[in-house]
């Protein structure tokens, strides 16, 4: 009778988590996609980093694909720096060569976090889709937040990664 109970138990805790679909190992450094039912999936972009004068940025992405339903993507990005930022008016996003591409407008602050000398702020904000496959299919981009003006540059292994989305995505 214990081994039924734990067993039972144990697909009880795993059903909690959904099913989840991994895919290739390298997709899996990069994402995860999860099947919600109904023909849709959910895909989580697992963070990406920029680097600004002082400043360090990691956004990441959260999305449903349903069938051509054209979706929101959610925009979650943490600020760190040496003081809270407690604003962003917008973010603007441009290629390497200074060419807008897109911009977001309002972000809501989510959070503060204090570690040491550095602070995290973590603001959340949603666009469209189409906005977010032009992003990913960008080689190199400079992301803008204008109520400070910070330029944050995307590190080597965010270029990677971006490639990878990008073939993915495609």
């Amino acid at each position: 009778m214990n081994k039924i109970s734990l067993i039972s138990v144990a697909f009880l805790i795993s059903s909690c988590f959904g099913v989840k679909h991994g895919g290739s190992s390298g997709r899996a450094k990069i994402l995860e996609e999860f099947f919600i039912g109904d023909g849709k999936m959910q895909y989580f972009v697992k963070p990406l980093y920029f680097q600004g004068l002082n400043q360090s940025l990691i956004v990441d992405f959260t999305f449903r694909d349903s069938s051509g339903i054209k979706s929101k993507v959610n925009l979650n990005f943490s600020i760190i720096s040496a003081s809270k930022i407690l604003k962003v008016d917008s973010i603007a996003v441009m290629d390497a060569i200074g060419r807008y591409r897109f911009s977001i407008s309002a972000p809501k602050l989510m959070f503060h976090e204090v570690n040491g000398n550095e602070v995290t702020s973590r603001f959340s904000s949603s666009f469209e889709y189409d906005a977010f496959s032009s992003l990913i299919l960008q080689e190199e981009r400079i992301v803008v937040f204008c109520s400070d003006k910070s330029i944050f540059l995307p590190t080597s292994k965010t270029k990677k990664r971006s490639k990878k989305l990008a073939r993915f995505f495609a």
